[in-house]
């Protein structure tokens, strides 16, 4: 009597694709982004001129320590009553204080900064929030950048309005902060890209060990 062939091992069910993930070198990307985006707290944040003469050109710098800027000789004359000081602070330049959103932004961006070198997914979430938080930090200062010249009414008696009403105060903003808010933005979004897709090594990747596996049929019985 001849042996029962064995039954043929079933084969292994094929695995889906693995999902593509980010360049590896993509995660270096987000720190050297805050970086520079920090860096850029030392160019000029804002240029505020006067009767298209240049009052001060502060930076983010400046305005994270208040710092004294220095106006340009014979502005006084250009201010009605001649009360303006050669020296003034950040402080003393701006109606609403903008140091409190320069400083917080200053903060997050540094804090997303040192985040970023951490490949864990919680971490870059929470890189990425103080990512967009630096950027919109620093966005909200163009709402605290307004600078006044004394009304009629606030003249002393006897001075002519030399503006006749008008505010010939003006605002520009200067590459530090563009830089600072756009770059801190460009880093968030990578952040974001490398939530939903971590470089390969980085994933959930299984390992080998873990794969599912097929038991083996079992032996033929022995002839009679």
């Amino acid at each position: 009597m001849g042996t029962t062939p064995a039954p043929p091992a079933p084969s292994p069910s094929p695995m889906p694709p693995a999902r593509r993930g980010a360049p590896p070198g993509v995660r270096y990307v987000p720190p050297a982004l805050y970086l520079v985006a920090i860096l850029c707290f030392f160019l000029p944040f804002v240029t505020v001129s006067c009767a298209s003469v240049q009052i001060a050109e502060v930076t983010g710098f400046d305005l994270l320590l208040n710092k004294d800027i220095e106006t340009p000789p014979g502005l006084e004359d250009l201010v009605p009553g001649g009360t303006t000081p050669s020296d003034v602070s950040v402080q003393e330049i701006f109606r609403d204080d903008p140091r409190p959103f320069a400083i917080a932004a200053a903060a997050a961006a540094v804090l997303a900064l040192g985040l970023a070198f951490v490949p864990r997914r919680p971490v870059r979430v929470t890189g990425l929030i103080l990512g967009v938080a630096t950027a919109a930090l620093v966005f909200s200062l163009r709402f605290r950048f307004h600078m006044d010249v004394p009304s009629a009414e606030d003249l002393p008696q006897g001075t002519p309005d030399i503006f006749g009403g008008v505010n010939p105060i003006t605002v520009t903003y200067g590459l530090g902060y563009w830089g600072a808010m756009l770059l801190a933005l460009a880093a968030a979004g990578v952040q974001f890209w490398l939530v939903l897709r971590p470089p390969a090594g980085e994933g959930a990747a299984p390992a080998a060990s873990a794969l599912p596996t097929t038991a083996a049929p079992p032996p033929a019985p022995a002839p009679g």
